[in-house]
Order: structure tokens, then C-alpha cells, then sequence
């Protein structure tokens, strides 16, 4: 159990009323809570690399009940936040989750941040080695390490399965693409990437570490930053200002010289233990029309024979509590060992049987009726973050830009069933929308990347644009779009109109 004393002293003073909330945010950023707009609080709970087996399911429902959360949204970052929290909730909130086995370390501030992960991580045929285990154990040591938790600034670390998820890699402070030497698994390992104010591209350290060597390559980089960082201004205490000021060649000597004297455990993964599948003999019958185009839209076929992925739709990546209750239910149904989050804020079910497809579209529809997990509507369905409605830094309203892009895409389809279908997963995926500069989308990367700004009072956005396939950051336009033609921009980017 963490000492969250400091914290709940704070809090105590807060609730008394001799206390602001700016005066107890930094007692409560480095574990991910922090103030919402309503003056209500978010409190995030950390999924590393997005995999979420049925009894952690089961405990995230247990402690969203018990926060009494309004909803939960899924990040860009693969976890969940309870949004919606009464400050009373915090306090009994933070030793639940440790008694769950879900503490709050490094959800927020200037600490280690949740492993981002390919979703489909050793499920896919471009996979080189399913790289979920090595994030689980690298996690697990790196919350030994508490020096990760005292950091000039956050690092984020990526762990990537397959050469496509490579630009992914080239953009974390410390990001892994799994490779082989023969039949030895290892990673090729950049540096001092990132997104946000002055995004960079990683440095190239390694061409190959043995997979064995992980934590010892990602405690060289936190003992680097650690010694390294700014730690007098946090507008330039990221990893890439340290690249920035040293170079990039000698950014790679210094990090080598710390790997070489880097003490860690080797990472070797159990295998994972048999998976053992109970079914009812029979399924419910189909009664929902529209089925042959969910298929089309949202599933993928396994490895495994008999096995198919199902991406689950979650628009604005929002979830009700009794939500969350319903897609246990289906888990538990189908004999669903765990889900995954990905980084667009929805979910995928990895080993759902073919055969039971129709039962389960049924299921969705049934048990989920007020979330659109099938992409009927765009609406919802653009990447954001979670807006300045919300968060106290947020510049624009991102889901609203989201929602105006969502319908002028449900027009533009409308009649064209065939076209929507060969088009509509392209579309999502080129577009990220931040609320800010903060980049929480990661928009920098995407295809088409816009964050919002204020200019002279009036709404603006950034536009940043990939336009080559080898292009791993988008270029910034030369002067900010408003906001009254931003959709009309993005349609004729996409060529829709």
C-alpha cells in the first residue's frame, strides 16, 4: 500500500475550506486526480498497455461504483478516468484501488506514465513477438524505482509488436519496436521522442538489446533524465530538450554511457497459462438488421482459427457505470479472457468465437443501447481529448469539433452505404483533435492533426499535416485555420468534397 498521506492531509485542508484547489494539486497531479472545470475531480486509473483481463474489469467496476463517478472515459494513453468524482470520494477512492491491486502512481505529474502498447499486440501476422508481457513486467519493476516518480518532467514509454507501429515508437521519451537477431527476441530502441509544445522525433540508441535488457534500458533513461532534466523550468524539462541542447550524437553517447553502468532485473516473461473456454451450446438468434455491415466495419480475423477480433465502438470514449457492468456480462458470456483499450478510446474483444458474431452484435445493441459501438454514426467517433469543458488547461471544445465533423460525415454518407464501408475506418484514423498544445491526442502525428488556440479572443486551430508515408511529425501550417471553417478544411483534406 502507497503512503498516501500527504495527499489526504491536503485534501482534509481543502475540504475544510483552508485550502485552494491550485494549493493541493500538486499534492495529487502525480497520481493522475486533478480538478475538472465543474470543480468536480477526474481520477485516473492506470491500464498498462491497455489490457484489461475480466477480474480487472471486474475491479475498475467495483471502484467506479464506489467513486459514485457521473462516467468513464477511455484515454488516448489506454487508460480509464472516473470523471465526475465528488471530492468526499477521493480519500476512501485511493486506498480502494490499492487494495485492488490498482494503485494511484504515476497518473499524472512529473512522474512515470502508463506503457503505451500495440493493441493488438502477438495477435496479428506482422506481430515479431507479443510484446504485452514485457510491458507488464517493466511496469512492475519501474514501480520499484523511485526515482521514476520524481522526475524533472513525465516520461512516456511505448512497446511496439510490428514494423507498421514503428512511427509510434519514434515518438516517446523511451520507445521499443520488437525485432529479432535470428530467433533472439530483442527491440530497436529510440529516445528523446515525443508530443506536445516543440513535438520531436526520437533519436535512434539501439538497432537491438536483447529483450532481457529492457529494464535496464529504460532505467538508463529515467537515471539519465533524472541527473539531466531541467528542473528549474518545466517548459523545457522533456527529454527532447535535453536532445535539443546536447545534440543528437552525443544525446546517444551520454544514454549509452548509462545503459552501460545500468543496474535492472532481466525481463523474462512466464509463458501465459492456457486458455480455457466455456460456451453455452447455443446462442442467441439474430434479430438485428444491419449485421453484415458491423462484421465489415468492426471485426478482424484472429490467428487463432475459429477466432475473430471485434473492435468496440465508444464515442467521445465515454462509459456509463452500468456500461461497464454490461460489457462484463458479455465477457463472462462468451468465456472472454480480457479486452484491450486502444489509443483511438475504444476496445477491442481479441478472442471472441466467430460463430457467436451475431449473437454478440445482438448483445451490443441490446445491453449497450446508448452507446453506438457499431459506428451507425460518426458522431463520437473522431479522436479528441476530452475538451476544455472539462479539463482546466483545455483551450477549445474538441468534442464539439468531433461532433461537427461526425455529422457532415453522416451527410456526405448518406446514400452511400458501399463507400462508407470501404472508407470509414481510413477516415478515423487520419484525424486526432487536441483541445490545446498539451497534444493529448497525439496529433502531431496524425495525418491530419489540429489543436486549438485562441487568437486575438477569437477560436482557432492548428493545423499539422503528414504528407509523405515516411513523414513521422505533421508540418504546422504557416497561420492557424478558425474555427467556422476548420470542417470544411479537414473535408477537403480527405478529398470528400
Amino acid at each position: 500500500m502507497y503512503d498516501y498521506s500527504k495527499a489526504k492531509n491536503a485534501l482534509a485542508e481543502y475540504l475544510a475550506g483552508t485550502r485552494k484547489a491550485s494549493e493541493i494539486k500538486g499534492f495529487f497531479s502525480p497520481y493522475g486526480i486533478y480538478q475538472q472545470k465543474n470543480d468536480l475531480f477526474m481520477m485516473r486509473l492506470r491500464i498498462n498497455g491497455g489490457r484489461l483481463p475480466l477480474e480487472t474489469l471486474r475491479k475498475v467496476i467495483r471502484i467506479a461504483n464506489a467513486s459514485e463517478a457521473g462516467y468513464l472515459h477511455l484515454t488516448t494513453r489506454q487508460d480509464i478516468q472516473l470523471h465526475d468524482v465528488q471530492p468526499t470520494r477521493i480519500s476512501p477512492i485511493m486506498d480502494l484501488c490499492g487494495e485492488e491491486g490498482l494503485p494511484f502512481r504515476g497518473g499524472g505529474g512529473d512522474t512515470f506514465r502508463n506503457i503505451l502498447t500495440s493493441t493488438l499486440s502477438g495477435l496479428r501476422r506482422e506481430s515479431v513477438f507479443d510484446i504485452i508481457p514485457y510491458a507488464d513486467e517493466l511496469k512492475k519493476y519501474i514501480f520499484t524505482v523511485d526515482k521514476a516518480f520524481e522526475l524533472p518532467r513525465k516520461i512516456k514509454i511505448g512497446l511496439f509488436d510490428a514494423p507498421q507501429d514503428e512511427h509510434f515508437a519514434r515518438v516517446q521519451d523511451l520507445g521499443f519496436l520488437a525485432v529479432k537477431n535470428g530467433s533472439e527476441k530483442g527491440f530497436k530502441v529510440w529516445g528523446g521522442g515525443g508530443i506536445g509544445r516543440n513535438s520531436a522525433e526520437g533519436v535512434l540508441l539501439f538497432d537491438f538489446i536483447p529483450a532481457q535488457d529492457l529494464a535496464r534500458a529504460a532505467k538508463a533513461m529515467i537515471d539519465l533524465f533524472s541527473d539531466h532534466g531541467n528542473r528549474q523550468n518545466r517548459a523545457l524539462a522533456r527529454i527532447r530538450y535535453i536532445v535539443k541542447n546536447l545534440g543528437a550524437e552525443e544525446f546517444v553517447r551520454l544514454y549509452r554511457s548509462y545503459y552501460e553502468k545500468a543496474e535492472a532485473p532481466a525481463i523474462t516473461p512466464s509463458p501465459a497459462p492456457a486458455k480455457e473456454r466455456t460456451l453455452p451450446r447455443s446462442f442467441s438468434a439474430h434479430l438485428q438488421p444491419g449485421l453484415e455491415e458491423w462484421k465489415q466495419l468492426n471485426t478482424l480475423p484472429a490467428l487463432k482459427e475459429g477466432e475473430t477480433l471485434v473492435h468496440v465502438r465508444v464515442p467521445w470514449g465515454n462509459l456509463k457505470r452500468k456500461d461497464l457492468e454490461a460489457i462484463a456480462w458479455i465477457m463472462e458470456k462468451y468465456s472472454l479472457a480480457e479486452l484491450r483499450l486502444s489509443p483511438d478510446r475504444n476496445f477491442y474483444f481479441i478472442d471472441f468465437p466467430t460463430d457467436a458474431l451475431p449473437a454478440l452484435y445482438d448483445d451490443l445493441l441490446t445491453l449497450l443501447p446508448g452507446v453506438d459501438t457499431t459506428l451507425k454514426s460518426f458522431v463520437g467517433q473522431v479522436v479528441t481529448c476530452i475538451g476544455c469543458t472539462v479539463c482546466k488547461i483545455g483551450v477549445l471544445n474538441s468534442p464539439e469539433l468531433g461532433e461537427r465533423i461526425g455529422k457532415k460525415l453522416d451527410e456526405y454518407f448518406q446514400g452511400k452505404p458501399e463507400q462508407k464501408l470501404l472508407q470509414a475506418n481510413t477516415i478515423l484514423g487520419k484525424i486526432k483533435i487536441s483541445g490545446c498544445p498539451s497534444c493529448c491526442t497525439a496529433h502531431p502525428a496524425a495525418d491530419i492533426g489540429l489543436n486549438g488556440l485562441l487568437k486575438g479572443g477569437a477560436k482557432m486551430w492548428q493545423f499539422y499535416l503528414r504528407t509523405r508515408e515516411d513523414q513521422i511529425l505533421g508540418d504546422p501550417e504557416a497561420e492557424p485555420t478558425p474555427d467556422d471553417q476548420a470542417v470544411e478544411k479537414i473535408f477537403s483534406l480527405l478529398k470528400l468534397n
